[in-house]
């Protein structure tokens, strides 16, 4: 457990306009909202799920050693005399909101307003936020200390969740900031207040949730929507949404990449054991291959510098960046395998094609595509798009999964019939993977989270043990 004090009971029933049953003296020390993973003095925050009601669980998080539960004022009225009872031990208490999720965000902000001495800094985009974020919280080290959300925690509640990771010993708290729906990137925004915020691109990530590239505009650039005069925006500088995204931002527009990027002087790419930034005064090496990953590292650079650090700790930082799991992961062997099946859509595709094709490789080069999953009506379309980028590859053979993926597999036996094959069965696939990647080979495993990608490790570990 952790000693330090967030909220009061009685605080936090204040902040979030709630009324306190039960104990009214207490504090809590860590907010959860999985019962599971509660510790002694923490606040559970049971929320209603597609499949389950976390409502279901306060008396478990009670026995975990949560000493507080928020409870929603329609199920506290059906189940009060259920929940009373589970306060007679003492200590214990229940804070009636109207939404425990509005009510989580609401305490999250009120926290992180009071670490006034701590630096915010957001970072959004539809591909190679995460990195990024890495990136940036490894290049101010240097500065001071600094929290980094976690994986990806960057939803409404993910965000929530990090922000009391956040103390008033932290120097700088970087947030990655992400959105599925509309409204959502201004309720995180409203979180973080970010006073550095970055935006890497706009691609076609949840088009299928918000319809078009210009609604995911419009959502992304609500980052800025808290700015009042004093704070910064980090905008790639090729992003064709650049001038969208900067118009009327109320305080310093940055653009960044090697046209801006004070003292940048060109790329050198590695191959898969990396990449080389060089700079005019000095140069660094990335862990992460592609250009891709570059630009990322160029954005949190232009960040970094402006919040003062030194390009010497910079370099220790970004230097220290490994790949993250399933993002551009690199597992060398007999058969070497670019793990990169975390998400997918057709921009992040065409950035992971552009590495397997510029690698001077003497084995075959096999590329596994899962589906992209939440492209809505434009699926089709878009898997057509993909197919493109794939026949212009110059890969030796394609391997399609998942239902979505047929459209593309329908241009490309049009075009260059046997290049690829398609299948919706895993078995199917598992056993096909089996067949084509044999020693020598160089694998590209990339898909949407939902395909699980990954589970063709077994196979392809089984050919290096071959």
């Amino acid at each position: 457990m952790s000693n330090r004090e967030l909220f009061s009971f009685s605080a936090a029933a204040e902040t979030v306009g709630g009324e306190l049953a039960g104990a009214k003296s207490g504090v809590f020390h860590s907010v959860s909202i999985d019962s599971r993973t509660c510790g002694q003095g923490s606040l559970f925050v049971p929320l209603p799920g597609e499949r389950t009601d976390g409502h279901r669980y306060i008396g478990g998080a009670f026995n975990k050693g949560a000493v507080c539960s928020f409870v929603e004022e329609a199920f506290y009225s059906r189940n009060r005399n259920a929940l009373l009872p589970l306060l007679e031990a003492g200590g214990l208490a229940l804070i009636v909101v109207g939404n425990t999720l509005s009510s989580l965000q609401k305490l999250a902000q009120d926290y992180l307003s009071r670490r006034q001495n701590v630096i915010t800094i957001g970072v959004t985009g539809s591909n190679g936020k995460t990195t990024t974020k890495e990136f940036i919280g490894a290049g101010l080290r240097g500065k001071g200390a600094v929290m980094v959300s976690q994986g990806n925690f960057n939803s409404d509640i993910g965000v929530s969740l990090s922000a009391f990771q956040v103390t008033d010993e932290h120097s700088f708290a970087v947030f990655e900031m992400g959105m599925n729906r509309p409204g959502e990137m201004r309720e995180i925004a409203g979180i973080v207040k970010p006073f550095a915020a970055l935006v890497a691109n706009i691609g076609t990530a949840h088009i299928g949730i918000l319809g078009s590239k210009d609604n995911i505009a419009r959502e992304k650039k609500e980052i800025f929507s808290f700015f009042s005069g004093r704070e910064t925006a980090f905008i790639y500088e090729n992003e064709p949404y650049f001038s969208y995204l900067s118009e009327g931002v109320r305080g310093k527009v940055v653009p960044y990449g090697p046209g801006h990027t004070d003292g940048f002087v060109g790329i050198e790419e590695r191959g898969l054991s990396g990449t080389g930034l060089q700079f005019e005064n000095g140069s660094i090496t990335l862990r992460l291959a592609g250009e891709h990953n570059a630009l990322n590292a160029l954005g949190a650079l232009t960040l970094c510098r402006s919040l003062g650090a030194e390009f010497e700790d910079v370099k220790k930082g970004f230097e220290s960046v490994q790949p993250l799991s399933g993002r551009g992961e690199v597992i060398e062997g007999p058969v070497t395998v670019i793990k990169d099946c975390y998400n997918a859509n057709p921009e992040s595709l065409k950035r992971a094609l552009s590495l397997m094709e510029s690698l001077a490789w003497y084995g075959r080069k096999i590329a596994v595509i899962g589906a992209m999953k939440e492209l809505g009506e434009r699926s089709g379309d878009l898997h057509r798009l993909a197919a493109g980028f794939l026949l212009d590859a110059h890969l030796d053979s394609v391997l399609l999964y998942g239902t979505e993926a047929r459209a593309a597999w329908e241009i490309m036996e049009e075009e260059r019939p046997g290049l690829a094959f398609w299948t919706d069965d895993f078995a199917a696939l598992k056993h096909r993977v089996s067949i084509e990647a044999k020693p020598g080979s160089l694998v590209l495993l990339k898909g949407s989270r939902a395909t699980e990608l990954e589970r063709l490790m077994e196979v392809l570990c089984e050919q290096k043990q071959g």
